[in-house]
């Protein structure tokens, strides 16, 4: 519930807006904006658009959690994990976007599948983790460490 409250002649207004009216792209959209790389704003715009929105969707109505999470709940820890992944040491300026997906997507997986567990029947964290991502993870791990 939302109020309205006059202190003397100056009145104090606020509008009350849930997290779901507004959706997770404005909160992507003023994080990407804090990166100084350009290709790199591109690029995670990009990613953001393709796996996320079917992510989202996906992990909605086939996969159980451990507790309620909100979904910008796992954006935020999308985008925390990406802080620390997305470094000129790992990804060198005007880099290929393939190697910004592949830690696009390694940080997804956590970020969604940590929050999946067992519920004594289906092993919803190793449902999430199913062979063409480990796949995928491998070919990331070979590109990062072949030299």
């Amino acid at each position: 519930m939302c109020k309205m409250k006059k202190h003397g002649k100056i009145s104090l207004s606020f509008i009350c807006l849930e997290t779901g009216d507004l959706g997770w792209n404005p909160f992507v959209t003023s994080w990407i904006e804090t990166r100084e790389n350009q290709s790199e704003k591109a690029n995670l715009t990009i990613l953001f658009d393709k796996y996320v929105p079917t992510l989202q969707e996906v992990i909605k109505h086939r996969f159980k959690k451990v507790t309620p999470i909100p979904n910008i709940t796992h954006i935020e820890v999308l985008c925390k994990l990406l802080e620390v992944l997305i470094i000129p040491q790992n990804i060198p300026y005007d880099s290929p976007k393939e190697l910004f997906e592949m830690y696009f997507v390694f940080a997804c997986i956590w970020a969604y599948g940590s929050a999946l567990y067992y519920d004594g029947t289906t092993d919803h964290r190793f449902a999430y983790i199913n062979i063409d991502s480990f796949l995928f993870l491998i070919n990331i791990f070979y590109f990062l460490f072949k030299s």
